[in-house]
């Protein structure tokens, strides 16, 4: 799937076909949306027969503004209009070839803020029912941060402040755009010139469930002072297998404590660096087999849960005092509220979302803030140390090459000249603090330190967050303290383990 949408400032003027039809030809384009057309229901039908189309929709201009023309291949969407305004299009996106259907709004909003409350709220009410997935695009006219301005009034405007409640009352996000920065520019050329991203996508999380691997760029501001939005979907990215991670839900499961007693408190060969590395390699093996045969698939047994729920509470209905259903439907309700927390506990880790304590209950906050940061971690291409574009296969051997050359000396230190240098530096480490710093570290240093770590922060390479180490503490800390003092005295760290 490949879209553009384009605020082209007209369509009759000189090279506009020429660079329209560069864009489909390059981009391969399956629909395409122009904005701002200032053009008739006469002039955008002898305009989209040039452009090569064969279906499309057209809100005339009003005057010399205005007008958008949304046209589409129709042996890759099917298109319906659900409803127009002089300022969007509404329609429903079927892909042909997946079977997958989406709304879409494509978006000319008023460059007059006055007029923009009206619009934001008339668009509200187009929200789909019952998580159907929504995109918008189109050009907004507004900025949602001071982040998306350059030049002129760098104030925070009310028209800013209702852009961003127009965002959240439709429950969609702004989608990240790869390319340049900016979509706008007032095109002048000395200290007065602005830049601003007024074009963008916006879409609800159920749509980008749906179309998980999509792209959206911003294309270079040609010919008019607006530049196209581009927004791809459906690439293939290779799948990397995954490391182990530990789930922070699996520490609400009744026999959690039991999986962690029968490899904690075993005993282990070698030093103390060996034996919790065995231990932690040991353990990650156990819960992946714990995970699969007790643990089991959390999303599954939410579902049939809440289905017995459902069904037990429909015989209640017609026999509300038998005594089997009651208990059955007070032990499904206890089920379903502990899957519940698990699965709130489950989105909160993805979400990395460290300023919610997990007391906090938003699941569907979590979900959204993991959809967005899976999206954020995602690396499409790379410049290389060549200065060319690398993207695919090749992709991680870009990145083992550019650090290799950052963390390589080209000669090794001089270490007389160092020692030489350390001479001259006057000591600010009095014997006292030199003393405490020598002294064996205490076990109450030892929790204080861990008590301090944000639970869910990124683990080591042992894959256990600090949350697992905080809640097991009783049952590894025989094994951390003296790994400890062992580091320390060695003056060594083992690798595995950081």
């Amino acid at each position: 799937m490949k879209i553009l949408v384009w605020n082209s400032r007209g369509s009759a003027w000189r090279g506009f076909i020429l660079q329209t039809l560069f864009y489909i030809s390059t981009l391969c384009l399956d629909v395409l949306c122009i904005l701002d057309s200032r053009a008739s229901r006469d002039q955008a039908d002898r305009l989209v027969q040039r452009l090569g189309f064969n279906c499309s929709f057209c809100i005339p201009s009003v005057g010399q503004c205005g007008g958008i023309i949304l046209m589409w291949n129709p042996t890759i969407f099917n298109i319906s209009i659900l409803n127009y305004h002089e300022r969007y299009i509404n329609c429903e996106l079927q892909d042909i070839t997946t079977n997958k259907s989406w709304t879409t709004t494509f978006i000319y909003a008023y460059p007059q803020k006055a007029k923009q409350s009206n619009l934001w709220r008339e668009i509200v009410s187009l929200k789909p029912t019952n998580n159907h997935p929504w995109l918008m695009l189109g050009d907004f006219n507004s900025i949602c941060s001071l982040n998306e301005k350059v030049g002129g009034s760098l104030e925070t405007s009310q028209a800013m402040r209702n852009f961003n409640k127009f965002i959240d009352d439709c429950e969609v996000v702004s989608l990240a755009a790869t390319g340049v920065p900016f979509t706008w520019c007032n095109g002048h050329h000395d200290n007065t010139i602005i830049y601003e991203r007024l074009d963008r996508a916006l879409a609800n999380p159920d749509w980008m469930r749906l179309l998980p691997h999509f792209e959206l760029q911003n294309l270079p501001i040609v010919r008019s002072d607006h530049g196209p939005i581009f927004l791809k979907c459906n690439q293939i990215f290779r799948r990397i297998p995954k490391n182990f991670k530990f789930e922070a839900m699996w520490l609400a499961h009744k026999d959690f404590d039991q999986v962690v007693s029968q490899v904690w408190n075993c005993s282990y060969v070698g030093n103390a660096a060996q034996q919790i590395q065995t231990c932690c390699n040991t353990f990650k093996h156990q819960l992946k087999n714990w995970n699969r045969s007790v643990f089991g698939d959390l999303f599954h047994k939410l579902r049939i849960t809440q289905e017995n729920l459902v069904l037990i509470q429909e015989q209640l209905a017609q026999n509300p005092y038998d005594p089997f259903l009651l208990d059955q439907d007070f032990k499904l309700n206890t089920e379903l509220k502990i899957l519940l927390e698990q699965e709130e506990v489950f989105y909160a880790q993805k979400a990395r979302a460290s300023w919610l304590q997990l007391g906090d209950k938003n699941t569907k906050y979590f979900h959204t803030q993991a959809l967005i940061r899976r999206k954020r971690n995602q690396i499409l291409r790379v410049r290389d140390l060549n200065g060319l574009w690398v993207e695919g296969d090749i992709l991680p051997e870009a990145f083992v090459q550019a650090f290799k050359l950052r963390f390589t000396a080209e000669q090794p230190p001089n270490h007389h000249l160092m020692m030489d240098f350390l001479r001259v530096i006057e000591p600010c480490v009095t014997s006292l603090d030199n003393e405490n710093l020598l002294a064996p570290v205490s076990n109450l240093e030892l929790e204080c330190a861990l008590k301090s770590i944000g639970p869910l922060k990124a683990p080591g390479l042992d894959s256990l967050q600090a949350i697992f180490y905080q809640k097991c503490w009783d049952k590894t800390k025989h094994l951390i303290k003296c790994l400890i003092p062992y580091l320390l005295t060695f003056l060594f760290f083992a690798w595995n383990l950081l």
